[in-house]
């Protein structure tokens, strides 16, 4: 099962194309240019900001791995001061 869409393919996850940053990019297209606020158009520029800043990790779970193997916080984190 495809558990990102939830439609039920019998496909494991690694081998599930559905989503692709070319799907996220066609999508981002349809939104674009639409709402007299632009916030969409803020939003557009945040997934396409973050599909190119992440390329190498989008890559890497498509290919069924994680990166992320180091669980320290990013900001240092204070002692316990009671």
């Amino acid at each position: 099962m495809c558990p990102a869409a939830g439609h039920g393919s019998s496909k494991p996850p690694s081998a599930c194309r559905c989503g692709t940053r070319e799907d996220i990019a066609r999508w981002a297209g349809l939104v674009e240019g639409r709402g007299a606020c632009h916030h969409p158009d803020g939003t557009v520029r945040l997934v396409r900001s973050a599909l190119t800043t992440f390329a190498a990790e989008l890559d890497a779970h498509a290919a069924g791995h994680c990166t992320a193997t180091d669980h320290s916080p990013l900001l240092p984190v204070p002692a316990n001061r009671n």
